[in-house]
């Protein structure tokens, strides 16, 4: 019936396509769309699609079409439907998945017998398992540097209804916060000999802002939970009763180490180390020949400057999930003496990360940073529920992230291998106008700071 309707609807390459998805789907014959834009993403879409992506895109259409109104489908409108019924596929976890996620979250960069180990489940469906999480696109593995080793420090600068915001190199990442009344939180790893000009910098926002205050910053850690995920309907559903009781719980002290005393930065790393550290951040279970090919050094010196990084822990392996209904990010800054009341209600959401802070202009201030991302409509719901249950917390920042702009520190160009120092000047730190520096924001505003 559906095929019935849609011959009147499809424009002729609309149809073409979806004959073409379905010989690619049978490996049925030569493909006209040949090496494509649009073939390649399908060919990637049908070795992760459970099921018959020819059959579940004819089904949408007709589903489109019965609503009446439609005078044509287009190429472009068939693509469309391609990537909405494999989004929603893809986000069909299992029992399984949810294991393994929450394994890889804790525990990424780990081999697959020990990931399989700490979820629980044999070895072949672990693999499985997260071959489709990766290829997806809902398991996504990145690394984050460790400042001690390098000489850096990570520092968080909260800002209430700024005209300017922190830009540079040296910025790692800028979130907005609220709406009319909005805050921005700035992640900047700098060398550690730096930070006088970094608190002069803050001091100067002070002239363009409400309130401005900044805080040493730690890796943090994150975590992944399935509590709230329904695998029978495949939706998540948030059950605000339960959080209300966990938040009710309470929870044990939370102790802030004081903060680390900064490194000297003069870390004698090589050139080549440099550029293989650009690249472990992007992918930090590279492979050794591919590291060897991008940076155009034997197999030999790509392994052994690899195990150098990675056994200084200069840079981090990380997880993050990425699901089509989590499109909220909620952020909230407390004071650390009342974060452990919150944490197990905290940990529960879908993907979270907590991290200590201490003042860098007063090691006496304390203070805990949260974030989670959480399905469409929680962050109100969520932030309501804080506040009444906890009104004696007096809250730096609570609300959702509505914008984020990150990029990555870029160590072959920030660090001069010659003198093993970091390189700095005044414009590598320099306040540049809020709007224009959230010019290219990011689709999905992380939920890690680090």
């Amino acid at each position: 019936m559906a095929d019935a309707a849609t011959q009147y609807v499809l424009s002729p390459s609309a149809a073409a396509l979806l004959r073409a998805i379905r010989r690619m789907e049978h490996n049925s014959g030569p493909d006209q769309w040949g090496e494509a834009a649009e073939a390649t993403e399908i060919r990637a879409h049908l070795s992760t699609f459970r099921g018959c992506l020819h059959d579940a895109v004819m089904e949408r259409i007709g589903s489109v079409v019965g609503h009446g109104g439609v005078a044509t489908i287009t190429q472009q409108d068939v693509m469309a439907i391609v990537r909405a019924v494999w989004q929603e596929d893809a986000g069909r976890l299992s029992e399984n998945d949810l294991q393994v996620l929450r394994a890889a979250v804790r525990a990424p960069g780990e081999s697959v017998d020990q990931t399989a180990r700490d979820a629980g489940l044999s070895y072949s469906k672990t693999r499985r398992s997260l071959n489709r999480l990766r290829i997806s696109g809902v398991l996504r593995e990145y690394g984050v540097l460790d400042c001690r080793p390098l000489g850096l420090v990570r520092v968080l600068v909260l800002a209430h209804s700024p005209e300017f915001v922190l830009a540079g190199p040296y910025v790692r990442k800028t979130l907005l916060v609220g709406d009319i009344h909005h805050s921005t939180l700035s992640v900047i790893t700098l060398p550690s000999r730096r930070m006088p000009e970094l608190l002069n910098a803050v001091r100067s926002l002070r002239n363009v802002a409400s309130h401005v205050m900044a805080w040493q910053l730690g890796t943090g850690t994150l975590s992944f939970s399935g509590t709230y995920y329904n695998v029978r309907t495949h939706r998540w559903h948030p059950d605000l009763v339960h959080w209300r009781l966990l938040l009710r719980g309470g929870g044990s002290d939370l102790v802030v180490a004081s903060p680390v005393p900064g490194a000297d930065d003069r870390v004698p790393l090589s050139k080549r180390a440099c550029s293989i550290i650009d690249l472990l951040q992007e992918e930090p279970g590279m492979s050794v020949a591919r590291l060897a090919e991008m940076t155009s050094v034997s197999p030999s010196m790509a392994s052994r400057t690899r195990a150098l990084i990675m056994g200084r822990r200069c840079v981090i392996p990380r997880g993050d999930v990425r699901h089509w209904q989590l499109t909220e990010t909620i952020v909230g800054v407390l004071p650390a003496q009342h974060a452990g009341e919150l944490l197990q209600a905290w940990r529960v959401l879908p993907l979270s990360f907590v991290s200590q802070a201490v003042g860098v202009e007063d090691s006496r201030d304390r203070t805990v940073v949260l974030l989670a991302r959480v399905p469409a409509g929680m962050t109100r719901d969520l932030s309501a529920t804080l506040v009444s249950e906890s009104p004696h917390i007096k809250w730096y920042i609570l609300g959702q992230v509505q914008a984020a702009v990150v990029q990555p520190i870029r160590v072959s160009q920030l660090y001069d291998h010659y003198s093993h120092q970091w390189r700095w000047n005044v414009g590598l730190l320099d306040a540049q106008p809020l709007i224009s520096v959230f010019g290219h924001a990011e689709d999905v505003p992380p939920v890690d700071l680090a």
